[in-house]
């Protein structure tokens, strides 16, 4: 091997012990245990949004106008860049307005208030919140959960569309 790329290879082995470049640390995790349904696309994002913020969003030495499949990509990383940083890393976090709404509409329901012991002393429980709300407080809860539920869908649907749109980008994930 060349004596320059023995010298380039020690230089870098050197700099990664203090410069981390294979380390990931997604933003928006905590320093918990995390499923890898969520880990996954955590550290995907992660690295295209440092790639973004590194390499696009500044002095781009790349002419994205040079023909329609760079402007698409182009189009498509911005695309999900915005939806990364804007929709679900504030959903993920709990700061959606939307979702904190929601969330203090039912805030003051007890809900193990709302299982029911099969038997008296029984360690099985039921599902029975009608024995514990009234009619209007229990279908107020009932449509709060289902829009939840219904964002939490959303978001993880656009989650899975955008993690297949950057697979199918991923050759100009480079400058």
């Amino acid at each position: 091997m060349n004596i320059k790329y023995r010298i380039r290879d020690w230089y870098y082995t050197v700099r990664s012990w203090y410069y981390k470049f294979t380390t990931i640390k997604p933003r928006a995790l905590t320093h918990r245990y995390c499923d890898a349904t969520e880990l996954l696309p955590q550290c995907m994002f992660e690295v295209f949004c440092q790639f973004m913020e590194t390499e696009i969003l500044k002095d781009c030495p790349i002419n994205w106008d040079s023909d329609d499949e760079h402007r698409i990509a182009r189009a498509k990383m911005q695309e999900i860049y915005d939806w990364w940083t804007t929709e679900y890393i504030p959903y993920f976090k709990d700061e959606n307005e939307e979702m904190q709404e929601l969330y203090a509409k039912i805030e003051d329901i007890d809900f193990l208030s709302l299982f029911k012991p099969v038997e008296e002393g029984s360690n099985v429980h039921r599902y029975a919140p009608e024995e514990f709300l009234s009619k209007e407080k229990l279908e107020e809860y009932e449509k709060t959960n289902e829009r939840i539920s219904e964002i939490d869908n959303l978001m993880d649907k656009n989650k899975k569309k955008y993690m297949h749109e950057l697979v199918d980008i991923v050759d100009f994930l480079w400058t």
